[in-house]
């Protein structure tokens, strides 16, 4: 099988080395760097000296590799020197951004080009290739390891393990250990800090998986409360996957500070104190985590009213650090914030504990996860620097949707995102955060449609439906930013009110004494500003179901409201074309908000059997094909769970003891087939199959339930 590369692979044409700083508004291109690429982005970073008025700007054009036609791609960010945070950190001098939508484990050669009203000095333009992410394989296992509650017994499979540390010492790169069902009361910390040790590689893991997601239970023991008690210590692991099972009343399931490659699906984390974290610090060298298709719930009993942290509150559901991963379709809810980008803390992001040309964490993807019942943010990217992406996802009954507090440098981009029944806020961009773009994003409100601390900066604000209080009381809007001529805050839809006041701007620096303005419509705005031209008023009826959530704490079931678009709605045709942002709309322009109308709803949280491998056969049968006949016919029925059902294998057994099965023979999508005769003490066994792995034999003579065989057919 081809090795794939989890870094992106270069081929640069004509990039020179980074040259001195030099004085001017010309741009000097430096290095060009490609980040580590995800399922369906590629990020990258072009640095550059000069440009000291910051007007450059680039195109990217992107195309599979072996296509002719190049696409468009969104246009980069620039970035020089912009203050960030409240520690001093100066964003560098570089053009920042990603391509999107791209197909998982595909090359693709991007191509970016410069332009500089003031000229460039040096190479305008070049060419990279890199490659996607492939979605990491869900193996059958070269051999399977056993993990039991006891290894007492004549039908328990060998080797037994008892311990989760010991089958973790003993398997090796490519190796399954199958925990079967039962409930695993361990109590203190399951220290596997051994994986860290194999050469285990990406399609090669090491992986711990239950046999059936719900019947494979650990309970921790522990009482709601503050309480950080590590469950998996997977520190430093390498292409370590958990799958399938479930655990219950934990302090913190898994903790993975420095983990590669770490892959943790199709798992529920119920009544945690937090559910997956890794580094909380800018040493942290956490890669390319895959964490999809689980369901997280922490112990809260609570989402509002809004308070401080406290021992009564579960922390954090999903806490990722680093490069290159991937978090999606989740659900999370019942945590202080349900998904994150690692809270570094204050002060440990300066110019000295962080070189900006190689900073610890960008290029992660966040996308269409249900989140619910968060006490602070839905999703937060505070503390991030570079190519993080936020895409489809929803959230329900939180007191803030998307937050970067601070962000260093970015882009973070909030695409398509759906929220309803915010307590505060649709945007929290606190603490000075550099470089936000949020495009056709649709979010109700219970406060201000948009209020936010004041001094963010380089910002692209479009397309998007912020539908807060239409009372005459509140504000549609108030925030504000710097002028700076790489803000752009247009087509935008919000709520209106019958006060004088509509908008409330200021104009100062983060912290700084404010400088406001007022303005009674978005015209006046448009001219005070130069901002929102083309934003419109628009009332909670442009959604095909949805409504102002008056009642301040109430809770509402997630998918309750439908955000998506009434038919003749104001925001239909409303928005503008953003290249590589909403490439295929219908209609004249693209719509306001996260759904085009017409189009197919959006997928939140996990998905039904994806990448599993098939249940059990049922209704296996033995039938004579005729009386005195010593043929038979032996038939079967599809599985009814677990991932569908694509081919079958028949094992051949001695039904004695061990109940170890041989291969007999691939049988196709068949249901069925032919045995000329039947030996004494034979038995057969069809074995459902698809690309993910085989499903199980059944339920054996104990009850239990029997895994897969780890051999293959000739």
């Amino acid at each position: 099988m081809r090795a794939r590369a989890a870094l992106a692979a270069l081929l640069l044409s004509a990039i020179p080395a980074v040259l001195p700083a030099v004085a001017g508004n010309d741009l000097v291109p430096g290095e060009l760097k490609v980040d580590e690429s995800t399922l369906h982005a590629i990020g990258y970073r072009w640095l550059a000296t000069g440009d000291d008025n910051r007007n450059a700007s680039a195109t990217v054009e992107y195309r599979r590799q072996g296509e002719t036609t190049w696409r468009r791609g969104p246009a980069p960010l620039r970035l020089n020197g912009d203050p960030a945070g409240r520690d001093g950190y100066v964003v560098g001098n570089l053009l920042a951004g990603s391509v999107l939508w791209l197909e998982p484990d595909v090359a693709y050669e991007v191509r970016v080009t410069l332009a500089d009203p003031d000229g460039v000095t040096g190479t305008a333009a070049t060419t990279f290739t890199a490659r996607t992410r492939a979605v990491p394989p869900r193996i059958a296992g070269s051999r399977t390891l056993h993990l039991y509650t006891t290894c007492t017994g004549t039908d328990k499979l060998q080797p037994c393990y008892t311990r989760l540390q010991d089958a973790a010492r003993d398997a090796q790169p490519g190796e399954v250990v199958l925990m079967h069902a039962g409930t695993y009361a361990w109590t203190t910390t399951v220290d596997l800090s051994v994986l860290a040790t194999k050469a285990a590689t990406e399609t090669a893991p090491v992986v711990f998986r239950g046999e059936d997601r719900d019947r494979v239970v650990i309970d921790m023991g522990r009482a709601p409360g503050r309480d950080a008690t590590k469950l998996f210590s997977v520190v430093g692991a390498k292409y370590a996957h958990f799958e399938s099972f479930t655990v219950r009343n934990a302090g913190t399931v898994f903790y993975g500070r420095d983990a590669v490659g770490l892959t943790i699906r199709d798992l529920r984390l119920l009544g945690v104190y937090a559910g997956i974290g890794g580094a909380d610090s800018p040493a942290g060298k956490d890669r390319l985590w895959y964490v999809a298709d689980n369901t997280i719930e922490g112990f809260n009993t609570q989402w509002y009213p809004y308070s401080s942290q406290s021992t009564s509150i579960s922390h954090t559901g999903i806490r990722i650090y680093g490069r290159g991963h991937v978090v999606e379709h989740n659900r999370v809810g019942k945590f202080w914030d349900c998904i994150a980008h690692s809270d570094t803390g204050s002060g440990q992001v300066t110019n000295t504990t962080v070189d900006w040309r190689n900073p610890p964490s960008l290029s992660i993807d966040i996308d269409h996860n249900d989140m619910y019942e968060c006490f602070d943010d839905a999703l937060s990217a505070d503390y991030a620097f570079h190519n993080l992406r936020f895409i489809g996802n929803r959230m329900t009954n939180a007191h803030t949707a998307l937050s970067v507090q601070p962000l260093y440098g970015g882009p973070a981009y909030f695409i398509r995102n759906e929220a309803f029944n915010m307590a505060s806020n649709s945007f929290k961009f606190h603490n000075q955060p550099v470089g936000i773009e949020a495009y056709h994003n649709s979010i109700a409100t219970h406060d201000f449609a948009w209020e936010c601390d004041a001094g963010w900066r380089v910002a692209r604000i479009r397309n998007n439906l912020l539908l807060g209080n239409p009372s005459t009381s509140s504000y549609a809007l108030v925030t504000g930013s710097p002028p700076d001529a790489r803000n752009a805050i247009d087509y935008n839809g919000y709520t209106g009110t019958t006060g004088s006041n509509l908008l409330k701007w200021n104009r100062a620096l983060y912290a700084a004494t404010p400088d406001e303005r007022r303005y009674p419509n978005l015209p006046g705005f448009a001219t005070g500003e130069g901002h929102e031209a083309h934003g419109r008023i628009v009332p909670y009826t442009v959604f095909a179901d949805a409504w102002y959530p008056a009642g301040e704490g109430t809770t509402y079931p997630a998918g309750d409201a439908d955000l998506s678009l009434r038919s003749a709605s104001a925001a239909i045709d409303a928005g503008l074309f953003i290249p590589g942002i909403n490439d295929g709309f219908a209609g004249a322009a693209p719509d306001l908000g996260a759904q085009e109308y017409g189009s197919s709803p959006p997928a939140f949280g996990p998905r039904d059997a994806v990448n599993l491998p098939p249940g059990t056969v049922r209704n296996l049968r033995i039938v004579s094909e005729a009386a005195g006949a010593t043929s038979y016919q032996l038939s079967w029925e599809a599985p009814d769970d677990g991932g569908a059902a694509e081919s079958y294998r028949l094992y051949a057994t001695t039904l004695q003891g061990s109940f170890k099965p041989s291969c007999e023979a691939d049988l196709g999508s068949g249901t069925s087939i032919r045995l000329d005769a039947l030996t004494a003490g034979r038995g057969f066994v069809a074995v459902a199959r698809n690309a993910a792995g085989e499903g199980s034999y059944g339920t054996g003579s104990a009850g239990a339930e029997r895994p897969h065989a780890t051999t293959t057919c000739p």
